[in-house]
């Protein structure tokens, strides 16, 4: 039997975690490709990159530490805000929201949840 090098979470929470942080991760870096909205500047657009980026990597913390704490919760509105703005059609940057959301809708109890809905 085929034995992977790297081990699958135990559960099916944690691997349901771990299949939306794969997909939410494309979707975010998808739009990495969207940058260059024409009324902002390319140091803008290198913020916005950054944004993006920067809700990734706090997606991941959220994964490995098994929970959204409020300081990985809280500037994912912001970091969507201005990673959105600088996209070419900034419309797209529900992806960017939609994205955040459903990972980090797999943590905690449903009052943070619908607080972070609300948020988004």
């Amino acid at each position: 039997m085929w034995k992977s090098r790297l081990p699958l979470p135990d559960g099916s929470l944690n691997r349901t975690r771990l299949v939306a942080l794969a997909i939410g991760g494309l979707a975010l870096f998808s739009q990495l490709g969207q940058l260059g909205n024409a009324l902002r500047s390319p140091e803008y657009i290198r913020l916005s990159a950054a944004c993006i980026v920067l809700t990734f990597v706090l997606l991941v913390f959220a994964y490995r530490r098994g929970r959204a704490t409020w300081w990985i919760a809280a500037p994912i509105p912001l970091l969507v805000a201005i990673g959105g703005s600088g996209l070419d059609d900034p419309v797209a940057s529900t992806s960017l929201a939609l994205a955040s959301t459903v990972v980090l809708s797999l943590y905690g109890s449903t009052k943070p949840w619908v607080a972070r809905v609300v948020v988004l």
